[in-house]
């Protein structure tokens, strides 16, 4: 995330939050819509098209695909 937040205002990427669970398996993750813009790094919520509030507990990976 830090890479992107440093990445040119208009940049665009997906982010898939990949997760586990307390016993160690891959849990449900989340998927955003990531946004450079002119106030900053804006993650989007696509299902909820409202700003995500990932968290950081049990991140297993990102992955991150730019498009813009």
């Amino acid at each position: 995330m830090a890479e992107l937040a440093t990445s040119p205002e208009g940049t665009r990427a997906v982010v898939w939050i990949r997760r586990e669970d307390r016993r160690g398996r891959e849990s449900v993750g989340l998927l955003v819509v990531a946004a450079h813009t002119p106030q900053g790094l804006v993650l989007i919520d696509a299902a909820r098209d409202a700003p995500a509030q990932p968290d950081s507990t049990g991140v297993r990976s990102l992955h991150v695909l730019r498009y813009r």
